[in-house]
C-alpha cells in the first residue's frame, strides 16, 4: 500500500455504485406538496458521508412551473395522477399502476400520467418500458422543459451522458428560468469529471433562482472538486442558510472545515446537522471522521460502533471497512482484521478491505498465502490502483518472491514512472535480489522525484548503507 504503513487506509478507489434510476417530476412534487426528494439519494462511499445531488435540496421555485408543463385538464384524471404519485411515494406500486391506467384512460393525451408511468417502470426495474413511456411523453409534450429534464435524468441513469446532456440543454433552451436542468446538468458534469463546467452550470442555476439551496450546494461540490475549499465553504454556508431545516449542506460544510483543518468548527457544524435530524447517517459519519482527525480515535470508534449497531444487519461493508481503518490507526490490528473480514463477508468483492487485509498480513509476515490471494483479487477488481499493486508487491517480497515483486512494480511504474513509493519498493526488491547497483538507482530515483513519501528516510538510510550518497 502506498504510504508504507499498515495503519493507513486505502483511499484511492472510487466505490460509488451506479446512481439509482429515478425520475422526480418537479411539477408533480409541487402539486402534491412534497418538493423535497429523499435526502439520502445516493449510497455510502467507502464509509464516508453521502453526497446527495443538488436536486435533493428544496426548490424555492417549484410553484413556478416550467414552460410547457400542465396537469391533466380532466379533474378525475388529475386526481388519479396525484393518487398514483402519492402511492409511489409510499411504495404502493400496484395502487399507483391502477391509478395511472385510470388517468391515461380519462385523458390519453396528457403527458403527466405517461411520465409517472416511466417513473413506475423504473421502480420495478423495467428500463425498456421506462424508455418507451418516456418516448411517448416526449411526443405528447415536445416543448415541455419538465419532460425534457425527466428524459435527461432517465438517460443519465443509464449512463447515456451525451443524450442526457442534450436533453438538459434542450430543457434550458425551452425555459431558461427553470432551475432543475441546470442542476442536473451540473451533476452530470461532476460525474464526468468536468468540475469547471459544473461550476458554470450551478452558477447559472443560481442566476435562475438565487434562493435555491440546491444551486448553492451544487456550486460548493463543484468547487470542492477543484480544491477551491474557501469558495466551497462559502457556498455551503449559503446553502445551509437557504435551507435551515436540511442537514445536507451542513454535513458538506463540516467536511470542508475538516479539510481546512478547522476541526473544532467542523465538529460544531456536524452537531448542528445531527440536531436537525438525529438519524441522518452522513452527519454521524462525518462526526466519526472529525473525531478521528482530531486524534480522538477511541471516541470515533465508539461513535461508529453505535452507527453499526443501529443499522444491524443492514450495515454495509463500507462501514466495517471504516471501522477497520480506525482500528488500524489505533494499532489494534487484530480488531482491524476482524472488521475487514466482516466487510468481505458482506461483500466478497469489496477490494479496499481485501487490499488492507493483505497489507497487514504482509507487515506481520503472517497468513502470506491468504494475503497473496487477497492482494491479487484486489488488483483484479481494481487494476488501475497503484496502491493495490504496491500491496501485492509487498506481499510478494514478504514471501521472498523478488522476481514476482519486480514484475508487479514494473507494471505500476508503467502507469507512473515517478511514483516515489513504487520506486522505493523496487529498490527493496532489487536489494533483496542482490542487484546492488539497480537498488541504488531506484532509491536515488525515489528521492530525486522531489515528491514527499513516508519511506524517504528509509530510502536515504538504505542508499547510504549500499555505499552511495543520497
Amino acid at each position: 500500500m502506498l504510504g508504507g504503513s499498515a495503519l493507513r487506509p486505502e483511499r484511492g478507489s472510487d466505490l460509488t455504485p451506479a446512481r439509482p434510476l429515478r425520475i422526480l417530476s418537479p411539477l408533480l412534487f409541487a402539486v402534491v406538496g412534497a418538493i423535497v426528494p429523499p435526502a439520502q439519494s445516493e449510497p455510502i462511499r467507502s464509509g464516508a458521508p453521502m453526497a446527495p445531488s443538488a436536486a435533493s435540496m428544496p426548490d424555492s421555485a417549484a410553484k413556478a412551473l416550467p414552460k410547457g408543463s400542465e396537469l391533466p385538464k380532466n379533474p378525475e384524471a388529475r386526481e388519479a395522477l396525484l393518487e398514483a404519485r402519492r402511492a409511489m411515494q409510499e411504495g404502493k406500486l400496484d395502487v399507483a399502476e391502477t391509478a395511472l391506467a385510470r388517468a391515461m384512460q380519462l385523458e390519453p393525451k396528457a403527458y403527466g400520467p405517461v411520465l409517472a408511468s416511466a417513473d413506475l417502470a423504473l421502480r420495478r426495474g423495467r428500463v425498456a418500458e421506462a424508455n418507451q413511456q418516456m418516448k411517448k411523453a416526449l411526443s405528447l409534450a415536445p416543448e415541455s422543459a419538465e419532460v425534457a429534464t425527466a428524459a435527461g435524468r432517465l438517460a443519465a441513469g443509464q449512463n447515456l451522458r451525451a443524450e442526457a446532456e442534450a436533453q438538459y440543454r434542450r430543457a434550458i433552451k425551452i425555459d431558461p428560468a427553470f432551475v432543475m436542468p441546470y442542476l442536473d446538468l451540473g451533476e452530470l458534469q461532476l460525474a464526468s469529471g468536468k468540475a469547471k463546467d459544473a461550476e458554470a452550470s450551478f452558477r447559472l442555476a443560481q442566476k435562475a433562482d438565487p434562493a435555491h439551496a440546491g444551486a448553492a450546494y451544487g456550486l460548493g461540490r463543484s468547487l470542492v472538486a477543484q480544491r477551491e475549499l474557501r469558495g466551497a465553504q462559502a457556498a455551503f454556508e449559503q446553502s445551509a442558510s437557504l435551507a435551515p431545516k436540511i442537514p445536507i449542506p451542513l454535513v458538506a460544510l463540516a467536511e470542508v472545515q475538516l479539510a481546512l483543518g478547522e476541526t473544532t468548527r467542523a465538529l460544531a457544524t456536524a452537531e448542528r446537522a445531527s440536531t436537525l435530524d438525529p438519524n441522518f447517517l452522513p452527519a454521524k459519519l462525518v462526526r466519526v471522521d472529525i473525531l478521528a482527525a482530531s486524534g480522538q480515535t477511541d471516541a470515533a470508534l465508539q461513535q461508529l460502533d453505535r452507527v453499526i449497531a443501529d443499522l444491524g444487519n443492514s450495515a454495509p461493508a463500507a462501514l466495517y471497512f471504516k471501522q477497520g481503518s480506525l482500528y488500524g490507526s489505533a494499532r489494534k490490528l487484530d480488531e482491524a482484521m476482524r472488521a475487514y473480514r466482516k466487510a468481505i463477508e458482506i461483500d466478497p468483492n469489496f477490494h479496499p478491505a481485501l487490499n488492507n487485509m493483505a497489507w497487514i498480513s504482509a507487515v506481520r509476515r503472517a497468513d502470506l498465502d491468504a494475503a497473496l490471494g487477497w492482494a491479487k483479487q484486489a488488483v483484479q477488481l481494481n487494476p488501475n490502483s497503484l496502491n493495490y499493486l504496491d500491496t501485492l508487491a509487498t506481499v510478494q517480497l514478504a514471501r521472498g518472491d523478488t522476481q514476482g515483486a519486480m514484475a508487479t512494480l514494473a507494471q505500476a511504474l508503467k502507469r507512473d514512472k515517478n511514483q516515489p513509493t513504487i520506486l522505493f519498493r523496487m529498490g527493496q526488491a532489487q536489494e533483496m535480489a542482490g542487484q546492488t547497483a539497480q537498488a541504488q538507482a531506484s532509491y536515488k530515483a525515489a528521492l530525486d522525484t522531489g515528491r514527499p513519501f513516508p519511506e524517504a528516510a528509509d530510502a536515504r538510510k538504505r542508499l547510504s548503507g549500499l555505499g552511495a550518497k543520497p
